[in-house]
């Protein structure tokens, strides 16, 4: 079947990520990769909203890593705007500092419209146990 809409490449983009996520982390506990990754998931979306797309992603940068848990949902959340903006292989914070006023703006506007899907299938497609109080990340 032929996808029509940006809206449709968008939700098949967010189901691609998210099960990626829920396969490469089976671990159930809110405070590994997988439970942060769902709590980014529904925050990014006001984040990018107060502080504006450049220093959402500049927060994310700074406390990305390998590790499990908080670091590695920051990771994966870049990583997953990057392809929502297609702007995989190349320094994704750089990319969009050195944009534009108008390319600035649709970039905002391209990954908050994308973000509705990542954020509720971040909520329905991972398995994380509800105890989710402590697993939202702290600034």
């Amino acid at each position: 079947m032929k996808e029509h809409t940006r809206s449709q490449r968008d939700l098949r983009l967010a189901l691609e990520k998210v099960l990626a996520v829920e396969r490469a982390y089976p671990s159930k506990d809110p405070q590994g990769t997988k439970g942060r990754y769902q709590a980014l998931c529904q925050d990014f979306p006001v984040m990018v909203r107060t502080m504006g797309l450049a220093q959402a992603l500049a927060f994310a940068e700074a406390k990305k890593g390998d590790g499990d848990g908080l670091e590695k949902a920051y990771a994966l959340l870049l990583e997953h705007v990057a392809a929502v903006l297609g702007v995989e292989g190349r320094n994704l914070l750089t990319e969009v500092q050195q944009t534009d006023a108008l390319q600035y703006m649709h970039y905002t506007r391209r990954v908050l419209e994308a973000w509705v899907f990542f954020k509720r299938l971040a909520e329905g497609q991972l398995s994380v146990d509800k105890e989710r109080k402590d697993a939202r990340p702290s600034a």
